[in-house]
C-alpha cells in the first residue's frame, strides 16, 4: 500500500527503481507506468481473491500449473492495516 502511494506521487523515481529490477531501460518503464495517464490504479493495492483465482485458472488453462486451488493464498490484512501516513521518499515506505 505504502509503495503504491509513493510510486503514484513519484513515477520517475519508481520507474528508475523498477528498471533496475526488470533490467529494462528507465525511459521504457516510465512510459509503461504513465501511458495512458491513468493506466495504473495505485489505490487498488489490496489483493482480491477473485483476481488471484482468475490468474490460477489461466495458469491451469495454459498448463503452467496443475491445479487452480488458491485456498489460503490471499492475505489482505497487511494491506488493509497499512499506515498510509508520512510517505515522503522511497526510504520512508518501509517505516
Amino acid at each position: 500500500m505504502r509503495s503504491g502511494l509513493w510510486a503514484e506521487q513519484h513515477p520517475g523515481e519508481a520507474a528508475d527503481i523498477a528498471s533496475r529490477y526488470w533490467n529494462q531501460p528507465p525511459d521504457l518503464i516510465r512510459y509503461a507506468l504513465t501511458t495512458p495517464k491513468a493506466r495504473i490504479d495505485y489505490q487498488r493495492s489490496v489483493p482480491q481473491s477473485s483476481e488471484i483465482q482468475l490468474l490460477a485458472d489461466l495458469m491451469v488453462q495454459y498448463k503452467l500449473i496443475d491445479r487452480n486451488d488458491t485456498t489460503g493464498i490471499v492475505e489482505d490484512r497487511f494491506a488493509r492495516e497499512a499506515d498510509l501516513e508520512n510517505i515522503s521518499d522511497a526510504g520512508s515506505i518501509l517505516k
